[in-house]
C-alpha cells in the first residue's frame, strides 16, 4: 500500500530534489509547445477575459509575466506546496499553497497548466497522476484547455496514457513528445465527457 505523505512531508521530499523551479512564458513554450502569453493574449481578444491556472508553478515568473503583459487584465493563479517565494501580487494575481493533486480549480478556468510537477506527485503518491488529471479535467468548462508534460520515466507512464485515452472515449488528445516527455494537450469540447474517472 502506498505511503500517504502530509503537506509537510512533501515540502520536505521536495526540497532535497533538483527541481526546476524558475521559468519563463519561453520556457513553458520550450516544454509545453505553447505559449501562455499567448494564449491569454488570444482569449482576452476573443473573450475580453483570462483565467490560467499554473499547477506545480515554481517562481511563478510566467504567471507574473503574463499578468504584466495583458496589462494586468489576465487572472493568473499559480499553485505550489511552497508559496513563500517573493514577487508581485494581486486580487488577480496570486501564488497560493496547494497540493495540485485536489486543488479546487474554478469552472471559469481558461487554460490550466502543470509543467514536470506531474512526475513529482507520482512519485510521491502513486496514482496522484491520474486522481490530479480526473480532478482538473472535471473541473473545465467546455473551450478550456488543459496542458501537462508527464515523462516516460515516471511510475505507471503507459497506464496514465492508457487510462486518459479511455476515459475520453478514444478520442485522440493533441500531444507532442520530445525525447523524455509527452505532453498532453487537451481542449474540453461538447464531444468529449464533461466528466471523467481514471483508473
Amino acid at each position: 500500500m502506498p505511503v500517504a505523505h502530509t503537506a509537510e512531508q512533501k515540502r520536505e521530499i521536495l526540497a532535497r530534489w533538483d527541481m526546476i523551479t524558475w521559468r519563463d512564458c519561453q520556457g513553458y513554450e520550450e516544454v509545453l509547445g505553447h505559449n501562455p502569453l499567448q494564449l491569454a493574449l488570444d482569449g482576452l481578444k476573443a473573450n475580453d477575459r483570462f483565467v490560467w491556472y499554473d499547477l506545480a508553478c515554481g517562481d511563478f515568473e510566467a504567471g507574473t509575466e503574463v499578468w504584466r503583459r495583458t496589462d494586468k487584465r489576465a487572472t493568473v493563479i499559480g499553485v505550489e506546496l511552497d508559496p513563500n517565494r517573493p514577487g508581485e501580487r494581486a486580487p488577480n494575481l496570486a501564488l497560493r499553497e496547494g497540493d495540485i493533486i485536489d486543488y479546487p480549480i474554478p469552472t471559469d478556468v481558461d487554460l490550466i497548466t502543470c509543467v514536470h510537477g506531474l512526475y513529482y506527485v507520482e512519485k510521491l503518491q502513486p496514482g496522484g497522476t491520474n486522481q490530479a488529471l480526473q480532478n482538473w479535467y472535471n473541473a473545465m468548462p467546455n473551450g478550456a484547455r488543459l496542458l501537462a508534460n508527464i515523462s516516460p520515466q515516471m511510475p505507471r507512464f503507459d497506464a496514465t496514457l492508457k487510462a486518459m485515452s479511455q476515459a475520453l472515449d478514444g478520442y485522440t488528445f493533441g500531444s507532442w513528445a520530445t525525447i523524455d516527455m509527452v505532453v498532453l494537450d487537451i481542449t474540453k469540447t461538447d464531444q468529449l465527457p464533461s466528466i471523467i474517472t481514471l483508473q
